[in-house]
């Protein structure tokens, strides 16, 4: 590898650091301390500092002022509140929306519905989260209304860090996934214009998402352990 395509080591520490809270190899709330990377590494901080800034801009981790960064930890609270959220502003939404879903968008949600698939097989957590968020916000921004689309969009980017800090992918195969059968009942119920049906699906949807989270303790390393 040549010195053009050799990555820089701001991305070698960004992509280690991703990597391993993807993967619940570093616990919430772990210290991302400057001189361990650094002294791993053999690197100066100035990398590490901006990897770590683009980690903090993506949601995943928190920069303290005069306290230094840590992986995210949200609290209970916090995660049903956003959940609670999401459940009302998504079931208004698609009550807007039903009447407005072609047979284009139907062919939309289904072609993300296999992407949701193909995910699961190669195992890839942000391509499933990607397409997850993309078969939401579809029937969301059918409702036409730019404050709930906004709104949606917020909870949605922060719900999306939940899922990949502590959804049970990886310990699922997607013959078994509950999510991607439900979502094909969603679609059946949008296709008969179905509300009532709709309605009660989303949101036990939405809340089975949310009861699917869980913390793995046993498989987190330390930082010094990552580098």
């Amino acid at each position: 590898m040549d010195e053009q395509t050799r990555p820089s080591m701001e991305q070698v520490v960004y992509d280690k650091l991703k990597h391993s809270i993807l993967h619940r190899q570093l616990a919430p709330g772990t210290q991302l301390v400057e001189s361990t990377i650094s002294d791993r590494l053999q690197v100066s901080r100035t990398p590490i500092r901006n990897a770590i800034k683009k980690l903090a801009s993506e949601g995943l981790i928190n920069v303290i002022p005069n306290r230094g960064a840590f992986v995210i930890q949200p609290s209970l609270d916090e995660i049903t509140q956003a959940y609670e959220a999401r459940i009302e502003l998504e079931c208004v939404a698609v009550r807007l929306s039903i009447a407005r879903i072609t047979k284009k968008d139907i062919a939309t949600l289904k072609q993300l519905v296999n992407d949701e698939r193909q995910a699961f097989i190669q195992k890839d957590i942000l391509k499933f989260v990607k397409a997850n968020e993309n078969f939401h916000m579809t029937l969301v921004k059918k409702s036409n209304n730019k404050f709930l689309i906004g709104f949606m969009q917020k909870l949605v980017n922060q719900i999306n860090v939940y899922l990949q800090l502590f959804d049970t992918f990886y310990n699922v195969n997607f013959e078994e996934s509950e999510s991607i059968k439900e979502h094909l009942k969603i679609i059946d119920l949008i296709e008969k214009k179905d509300y009532e049906k709709l309605d009660t699906s989303l949101r036990e949807h939405i809340s089975h998402s949310y009861e699917d989270l869980e913390v793995n303790k046993s498989s987190y390393k330390k930082l010094k352990d990552i580098f």
